[in-house]
């Protein structure tokens, strides 16, 4: 459409649009399959034309004409030319309707909701008091995750060194294991250990948010492993898929996708340089890229919390880990509690409380 008119335009697009007036209607196409243009695969909407006495019709974006099932196929007025059917159809006569998605559309049975929380907990983290904001909010939220008994949730840990934390039937407590190795971490327990049914462990999950600020409160760890500990949530997570939101302070040093300080690199007399940070075709390190992608895999989708004081964290190229896979980015640069604390708050508290569509396919 952009090539055809010549000109620049954007289209912003709001599912799940909570301020909606009205309810959007349903609808199920049933055993005739759902109606789409067979050349630019739009569907059959209000401002389709109707040809040939309703047996084809025209796609209002491609022009092209198509085969109207026999079922569903209805005379045409006179003098209008459309469908005399029209106000049953509810695909017809509203600019947004819902469409139950049959079998072929799907690539595997609705999973169970699930939610992974990835937490950098070196010195920073801690002392600047982000780490606490972010305990509360989820304890504060976690009760109220949509899908009830079978909502799974997992937490992992990370410094120099991965920490994934172990929930089994019978234990008081959950048990930390660290995986020293990021160079080529290994999964330390069985993934439904770590990976666990939320209503099931509601207790371990509540008493690990409360103590885990404490557990890391004298850290003097400096190390960021962010790209390793993602690739092993990652292999967690594979079989469910679901949200995983990751809190990082500054840039990976350790591990998979280290980043140097690429802004260190460029003239000091040539401040105008500075948005080659930004482009993406600049980057050195593919290693985030390809964990969005491969993330679209597990359907999981991945937002990143980015935190940072005044060092350059290159957001360039951390910031794509959240594409393709309908992940947000939240930047705090220079963080301060008194600042920034109430509104990492809320946004998280927005995150996970918000309505959300899971499994989505085009």
């Amino acid at each position: 459409m952009s090539e055809s008119c010549a000109l620049s335009f954007a289209a912003i697009c709001q599912p799940m649009n909570e301020q909606s007036e009205m309810e959007v209607p349903v609808v199920n196409f049933g055993k005739i399959g759902v109606i789409r243009c067979r050349r630019c695969r739009a569907y059959v909407n209000a401002f389709v034309k109707w040809r040939s006495s309703g047996r084809k019709w025209q796609c209002n974006l491609c022009s092209a004409m198509n085969e109207v099932p026999d079922v569903y196929q209805s005379p045409l007025d006179g003098q209008s030319g459309r469908r005399v059917d029209l106000l049953e159809r509810p695909e017809l006569c509203n600019s947004s309707y819902e469409i139950i998605a049959p079998d072929e559309y799907t690539i595997r049975a609705p999973q169970s909701p699930a939610y992974m929380f990835l937490i950098h907990v070196n010195t920073k983290m801690v002392q600047s008091g982000a780490l606490q904001w972010i305990l509360d909010c989820i304890l504060a939220c976690v009760d109220g995750l949509p899908g009830e008994e079978r909502t799974r949730i997992a937490f992992g840990t990370y410094d120099s060194k991965i920490h994934v934390y172990s929930m089994k039937q019978g234990a008081k407590m959950p048990q930390m294991l660290t995986i020293p190795d990021v160079e080529d971490p290994i999964m330390p327990a069985p993934w439904d250990d770590i990976f666990v049914v939320k209503e099931t462990f509601k207790d371990m999950v509540n008493v690990l948010l409360e103590k885990l600020g404490e557990m890391f409160l004298e850290t003097t760890d400096e190390g960021n492993c962010m790209g390793s500990a993602v690739d092993l949530m990652c292999t967690i997570t594979q079989q469910i898929g679901g949200k995983l939101s990751v809190f990082n302070w500054g840039r990976p040093n350790v591990g998979k996708g280290v980043l140097v300080d690429r802004a260190a690199a460029l003239p000091s007399q040539e401040p105008e340089r500075l948005h080659e940070l930004q482009l993406g075709k600049k980057r050195e390190v593919e290693d985030y890229y390809v964990k969005a992608v491969d993330a679209t895999k597990y359907q999981l989708s991945i937002d990143l919390y980015q935190f940072a004081d005044h060092e350059f964290c290159d957001l360039g190229i951390l910031r794509e880990m959240c594409l393709f896979n309908g992940g947000d980015l939240r930047f705090y640069p220079a963080f301060r509690n008194s600042v920034h604390g109430t509104m990492l708050y809320q946004d998280l508290r927005r995150s996970l409380t918000r309505e959300t569509g899971r499994s989505s396919e085009t």
